[in-house]
């Protein structure tokens, strides 16, 4: 692992401002933006004699310099699964679902130094669908989650990753799961504001952290603003199958305010076919905690599933 620059310590950077209740969203996000951007050139000071390098812009790039989180069950992405319900508390569905994802995560513009496109910022917006579908029910959609997001990414070098963004949950029971139950809609809506940092403290290896504040809630009554993750992930480099197929493993853990902090658990197990900025992942989804449906967050469930997913 290459040493990392040491901090300048002749550099002070001062950083105050407040958060007062009701503030604009976009004022904390830019409270959140100065400081990564301040710990980033504390941290990671680079050397005094270095080269004074041009910007490189770049529209529509396609390659992430902050990678998603391969396990995170909540993330916009193209997937599909076939689940085992082994325990579940939402009443009248049977243990066979069908989970479906729509979305992604698409960079709009980056900014880096001069020859070092895997280096600098993006700016990117993310949007997605998270259904669930009772393959006992004639099929009959459980719910579903709407997800949009503002997200800006800094990657310093091969191990330093940072992110802060805007991101909006909006919730609903399917339309046939109401009919038939009687069950209501209590407003699940969740708008927040996060930030994030990810290492790579091996080639193969990265570990990463995420803490995020609701300046929103639809639901008041029933919902909190704190929400924690956090995750590690494996990619193995040797091909196993074929030209460019290769192993990986990885773990997501998520705590929210509003269900006690109790931890949420997802793995993933499965093969991986990355090219030009895709990701094609086939394999074996675990997943113990609350319902991933917002609308049934006070429910939880435990499942094992086999899917795809397209990491566009």
């Amino acid at each position: 692992m290459q040493d990392l620059p040491l901090p300048d310590t002749t550099q002070k950077h001062d950083c105050l401002f407040s958060i007062r209740s009701g503030a604009a969203p976009y004022g904390l996000a830019a409270a959140m933006l100065s400081i990564t951007l301040i710990f980033a050139n504390g941290v990671h000071a680079a050397p005094a004699d270095k080269k004074e390098s041009k910007t490189i812009y770049k529209f529509l790039p396609t390659r992430h310099l902050f990678q998603p989180y391969l396990a995170d069950p909540m993330r916009p992405s193209m997937g599909a699964q076939l689940a085992y319900v082994d325990d579940s508390t939402i009443t009248n569905t049977t243990n066979s679902r069908f989970i479906l994802q729509l979305g992604g995560l698409i960079e709009i513009a980056q900014l880096s130094p001069d020859e070092q496109m895997d280096r600098g910022w993006q700016f990117g917006i993310e949007a997605g669908f998270n259904g669930q579908f009772d393959r006992g029910q004639s099929q009959d959609n459980i719910g579903w989650d709407g997800l949009y997001g503002l997200i800006v990414s800094y990657r310093h070098n091969d191990q330093w990753a940072y992110r802060t963004g805007l991101h909006h949950v909006s919730s609903h029971v399917g339309d046939e799961y109401a009919e038939r139950t009687g069950r209501k809609r209590i407003g699940y809506t969740r708008e927040e504001v996060f930030g994030a940092f990810a290492w790579s403290f091996r080639p193969q290896w990265r570990t990463y952290a995420e803490l995020g504040w609701a300046y929103d809630l639809l639901g008041k009554d029933l919902q909190e603003a704190w929400r924690a993750q956090a995750g590690l992930e494996y990619e193995k480099n040797k091909v196993i199958w074929g030209k460019n197929w290769r192993p990986y493993a990885a773990v997501n853990f998520t705590s929210y305010e509003e269900s006690g902090w109790n931890i949420d658990t997802s793995i993933q197990l499965g093969l991986f076919y990355r090219k030009s900025g895709r990701l094609l992942r086939v394999g074996l989804s675990i997943y113990d905690g609350r319902t991933l449906l917002g609308e049934f967050f006070q429910e939880e469930d435990r499942w094992i599933g086999l899917g795809a997913w397209l990491d566009i």
